[in-house]
């Protein structure tokens, strides 16, 4: 019998946020926002599980999923009464490298949300992300027992 571990911040979460293009000297010279009230019109990426407590997202920002781009995430559990933990950023091996990186996951909330800053370059533009992923619905409702022969 084969046992997976399932994490409980892993799922299809709602993707919000801005994304802001760079000239060299870091002012925004375009942005674009991406939220709809209506969180199921959002775009939505599913998180899967690297170890307990470490997730990662395909993609960045809203650009089409690339196998290049990618955010891990390591969420850092603790005693606090709010429930809102940090969340410490890494860049997969290949992946285009994550800057000035920022997190914080909020299991409080009815929907938990995962709150993102990074920055990266692609294609020689340099760019600058804020977003929040919210959890669709919780894992534990995905679970099933499948058997293979």
């Amino acid at each position: 019998m084969a046992i997976k571990y399932i994490s409980t911040y892993h799922g299809t979460y709602y993707l919000k946020g801005t994304l802001s293009e760079l000239d060299g000297t870091g002012n925004v010279i375009s942005e674009v926002v991406y939220d709809n009230k209506d969180l199921s019109k959002n775009l939505t990426r599913d998180i899967f599980t690297v170890s307990s407590n470490t997730i990662q997202r395909p993609g960045l920002a809203n650009f089409l999923v690339n196998p290049t781009e990618a955010v891990r995430m390591i969420v850092v559990p603790n005693d606090n009464v709010d429930k809102i933990y940090p969340v410490l950023l890494e860049t997969p091996q290949g992946c285009l490298t994550l800057n000035n990186t920022e997190g914080e996951y909020y299991a409080g909330k009815l929907q938990p949300e995962i709150h993102l800053k990074y920055s990266f370059t692609k294609n020689g533009k340099n760019y600058r992300v804020e977003e929040t992923l919210v959890l669709r619905q919780d894992p534990l409702l995905d679970l099933r027992f499948e058997e293979w022969n």
